[in-house]
């Protein structure tokens, strides 16, 4: 027994020095990792930094650049001496400027939103001389691209289909409006349809039949009875 239990000694000793190792090596393993992450950490913070000291303040820079220019062609939309095809070159140009802006990472959302704001009302007031200048016509043949479009009738005025496209918004309100209108109609047409077929006359008409076939099952048990009357008076 003494000899079995020293070669089980000599025997496990090795293996237990081998997960010793290995178990300080993964140790020596992360400790190397973390001391490389903490060394990424502190560069990434010191280039930040830098970035903020040196490049941020360009960036600022282009971006309220940016957004003057955006400003300042905004001014030339209302432009009478425009013809349609600059007015459309132009507007295409600003909308490119701001969709850059607005993708910015370094463009405040506020800023952004309040510069849009500033754009549409020039917007708005080349869209108001434009459709001044419409004929009849140009306002019937845009209501019959709208009819078309929609499939429903508008039945506008030119005042009020005019503010319509100064404010795609006021469609979507006008068919909100048109859809809620067809649908009390129908509900009113079923409450109608609902109420037609069950008049006073069906009502009198379906009385009476039940009236009759009561009347009919009452004189039927009343003859049972009397002819079963005249069975026991006869027995």
């Amino acid at each position: 027994m003494t000899q079995l239990s020293s070669l089980k000694k000599i025997a496990q000793t090795p293996l237990n020095k081998k997960s010793d190792n290995k178990l300080q090596s993964l140790w020596q393993l992360i400790e190397k990792h973390q001391k490389r992450n903490a060394s990424f950490t502190k560069k990434l913070a010191t280039n930040y930094q830098q970035f903020e000291e040196v490049v941020l303040p360009y960036e600022q820079m282009q971006i309220r650049w940016l957004s003057s220019k955006v400003e300042h062609l905004a001014t030339f939309l209302p432009r009478k001496s425009l013809s349609e095809n600059e007015r459309v070159e132009l507007i295409d140009w600003i909308s490119e400027e701001l969709g850059y802006l607005q993708d910015h990472p370094f463009n405040s959302p506020e800023e952004s939103e309040a510069l849009n704001k500033r754009v549409k009302a020039q917007l708005m007031m080349s869209q108001e001389q434009q459709l001044d200048k419409m004929s009849s016509a140009e306002v019937e043949l845009m209501k019959a691209s709208l009819n078309a479009e929609f499939e429903i009738d508008f039945d506008l005025s030119d005042e009020q289909l005019k503010a319509l496209i100064l404010d795609p918004q006021k469609i979507y309100e006008y068919l909100d409006a048109h859809e809620a209108s067809e649908e009390a109609e129908e509900i009113d047409e079923f409450e109608e349809d609902d109420e037609t077929p069950f008049d006073d006359h069906f009502f009198d008409d379906f009385y009476q039949r039940f009236h009759q076939s009561d009347e009919e099952d009452k004189a039927e048990e009343q003859l049972k009875h009397s002819e079963l009357d005249k069975l026991f008076k006869g027995s």
